[in-house]
């Protein structure tokens, strides 16, 4: 797989979509949307998805959604992030079937982009750690990332992206790091040819990233833009990091695409809800 830093075909910023689901034969052709927020999915991932003609399941494990295990109908996984701690487990059972996903994922080799939390979960299932620097720092605004020489491959040498996190995790034996910033040195890695962890945000549209403005519990943290500050800086390099991540995508899920299109034999539905288990 070549994923360049080139921009391939854009797709629109911002796409409203409801809770999307399937109820599925063992014959579908899935991407799996794995997410931590029950609101709009107005982000790059859908638009991106959508704009190729391919609906994506939407799982929200938080609210008791079931994550099966991962077949040979799964083609492609995002996970999203999300306001939990990914070493709290004995508070939030759900984490635990998502690293158990992200495992069966990277064991058959699914194409997996993990984002904020989801690239956290990724590196535990990998043996990385994960938790805040010293100080306590955090990342809310829009930053400016650099590519390490591996990273190059896959980013420009500089871009700015969307942040929204205080925790950072360590990159897993195995893995390539791909860039940092300032305040946080590990923002990205790969494992393998089909597992990308970013720990920034690409995927936020500006709807995405004002609905988190909205929350005064983001500015507290050393490192924190003010709302003036990203506005600026969203209204300057969003459309460079929307022009890039569609690209990324275009790359990267151009196998998912390929097969879902193919499969048409699904129907929208509802997600199975489970109490305990799995």
């Amino acid at each position: 797989m070549d994923v360049t830093a080139g921009v391939g075909p854009s797709a629109p910023a911002e796409t409203t979509a409801g809770f999307l689901a399937f109820e599925r034969e063992t014959t579908v052709a899935r991407v799996v949307l794995v997410r931590h927020e029950d609101g709009p999915e107005d982000d790059r991932v859908v638009a991106f998805f959508r704009a190729h003609g391919v609906l994506p399941q939407t799982i929200r494990p938080f609210l008791g959604e079931r994550l099966d295990d991962v077949d040979a109908s799964v083609v492609g996984s995002v996970i999203f992030g999300g306001k939990f701690n990914v070493f709290d487990d004995h508070k939030y059972p759900f984490l635990r079937h998502e690293k158990e996903w992200a495992e069966q994922c990277l064991k058959q080799t699914v194409p997996l982009l993990g984002i904020c939390l989801g690239a956290q979960v990724m590196a535990t299932v990998l043996g990385a750690k994960v938790g805040p620097l010293p100080g306590d720092p955090g990342e809310f605004g829009y930053y400016e990332i650099v590519a390490t020489e591996a990273g190059k491959a896959y980013f420009p040498e500089r871009l700015y992206v969307a942040e929204s996190h205080y925790h950072q995790f360590e990159i897993p034996a195995g893995a390539d790091h791909l860039a940092k910033s300032e305040l946080f040195e590990h923002q990205a890695f790969r494992y393998g040819e089909k597992a990308f962890g970013f720990q920034f945000h690409p995927e936020a549209s500006p709807s995405v990233f004002r609905r988190w403005q909205q929350d005064p519990g983001k500015y507290v943290r050393p490192g924190a833009q003010d709302r003036a500050e990203q506005d600026r800086l969203m209204n300057i390099h969003d459309p460079t990091q929307h022009a890039w991540f569609m690209g990324f995508q275009e790359r990267f899920f151009e196998p998912a695409v390929e097969a879902a299109r193919r499969d048409v034999r699904f129907n929208p539905g509802r997600a199975v809800r489970y109490t305990s288990g799995r």
